[in-house]
């Protein structure tokens, strides 16, 4: 079973660490840490499409295909690395000497993230999801420990820690690649036809990774835009509650892993047709229960962390993104993907885009963080509009099923702001939950019925699914 005891472990390091760090850092320097985290994430795509390629071509049929291609990836990804960066950290440290920990963390930061990436995407398409599963919980573990012993040590900075950082992703990275060893064949390579494989996956992933982009800088923008144009103090607060939704993005990122290998793996139109509104179904009520891990939240950042008390207004709005997040996440993206969809996959991303820069554009000029959340979640929703709108031939849906998520995560909404404002956090938790549970179960009653069992299908369950 994917989420077991590993995957529970994961979430639980995940949010120990979301208030730790900032109980540890000074608020400027949490903020500066986040930074790195944010941008960091986009050096993640100079492998040029290599790794979305490699996963659509490995899917299909993993066992003989791995052990053709994985070694020469791993080759290509270290020397077009060396060839690109290398230049880079010279010039950067050349010009700004007292910025080179940061360009040599930051190119260690894409060699080590994407290396990591093809040995956990090997896994995923091989569908050995327990090892994929102890991968993904060692790197916050890791970083934990690494976290505990700098402060015990009083060696705890900026510096340290991002140093920490990379090594607890190098180190899983290492763990899931041993796992693979079986598969790698460095012996017999040849560089022509390591050349010809790697060109050939980027020619085949170079626009999942455009889409993949286009994904990751609309999700982000609303912090892009609060760290270029607000001070860092006010950067942390909107990244603090951000990051405290790291539990419900540590099960969107599991399950998604999950789901690709399942489409692509022979599933007939109407089984997907299916399973796309069982898995609709399960992934917003999933959601509407998880609004009410906002009142224990609320509860620990007003005893653990006053100075970040003002985060609390922007993380009910960011809480509200996170159904329609993971339907795009998830869903979406998986299906199109898995239907060989990408020009409607680019053209959903990029309408998504250009609606969060028309509305962030507004609120930034109100300079309230309250407000740039509140666009943030008005732009998820326009994506997640278009996005149903360019699957309906592959979905079958039509205006009512537009209409029954809309007033689910409307009517969940409207009652979850409500509920926030009671002085008494159990008496409005229970309230929250029996109406919004009772609402889902209304609307998707007809939905449900026809879900079968959870071990049958990874879409009937979030994260259920059998082990390699």
């Amino acid at each position: 079973m994917l989420f077991g005891s590993a995957n529970l472990l994961a979430l639980a390091v995940s949010g120990a660490l979301t208030f730790l760090l900032p109980r540890l850092l000074t608020i400027e320097g949490y903020g500066y840490y986040r930074l790195f985290i944010l941008y960091g994430g986009f050096i993640g795509l100079l492998h040029f499409g290599l790794l979305d390629g490699a996963l659509i071509r490995w899917a299909a049929r993993p066992q003989s295909r791995l052990r053709a291609d994985l070694s020469g990836s791993m080759v290509f990804l270290s020397l077009e690395h060396a060839v690109l960066l290398a230049p880079t950290v010279v010039v950067v440290v050349s010009l700004y000497p007292s910025r080179r920990w940061l360009a040599i963390a930051l190119v260690l930061y894409a060699l080590v993230w994407n290396c990591t990436t093809l040995g956990q995407y090997a896994l995923q398409a091989s569908k050995r999801f327990s090892l994929l599963s102890a991968v993904t919980v060692v790197n916050p573990a890791l970083l934990l420990v690494s976290v505990l012993l700098l402060q015990r040590w009083h060696r705890l900075s900026i510096s340290s820690l991002i140093a920490a950082f990379v090594f607890s992703m190098a180190a899983s990275g290492a763990w899931g690649w041993f796992g693979l060893r079986h598969e790698l064949n460095l012996a017999s390579l040849d560089l022509r036809r390591v050349w010809a494989s790697a060109s050939f996956h980027i020619r085949l992933g170079w626009g999942v990774l455009l889409a993949n982009a286009f994904t990751g800088v609309t999700i982000a923008l609303d912090r892009i835009i609060v760290s270029a144009t607000f001070p860092i103090r006010a950067f942390a607060i909107y990244a603090f509650a951000a990051n405290a939704l790291a539990v419900v993005n540590t099960v969107i990122l599991s399950v998604s892993r999950v789901v690709f290998p399942y489409l692509s793996d022979g599933v007939s139109p109407e089984t997907r047709v299916r399973a796309y509104w069982w898995g609709e179904a399960c992934l917003i009520g999933l959601w509407a229960i998880s609004l009410a891990g906002y009142f224990p939240m609320q509860w620990l950042i007003t005893r653990l962390l006053p100075n970040y008390l003002s985060s609390l207004p922007v993380l009910r709005l960011l809480m509200l993104t996170t159904g329609m997040t993971a339907v795009i996440c998830i869903l979406h993206t998986n299906y199109f993907r898995s239907a060989l969809q990408l020009k409607r996959l680019l053209l959903g991303c990029a309408g998504g885009l250009l609606a969060a820069l028309a509305l962030l554009a507004m609120a930034r000029r109100t300079g309230q963080l309250s407000m740039m959340a509140l666009a943030m979640m008005g732009a998820i929703g326009l994506w997640w509009l278009l996005n149903e709108l360019l699957l309906q031939p592959l979905t079958g849906g039509n205006a009512r099923n537009l209409m029954r998520t809309t007033l689910v995560c409307a009517g969940c909404g409207g009652w979850f702001i409500f509920c926030s404002s009671w002085a008494n956090r159990v008496l409005a938790t229970g309230a929250y939950l029996a109406l919004a549970s009772l609402w889902v179960l209304l609307a998707y009653r007809n939905v449900l019925r026809t879900v079968p069992a959870l071990t049958v299908f990874p879409l009937a369950s979030v994260g259920l699914g059998p082990s390699e």
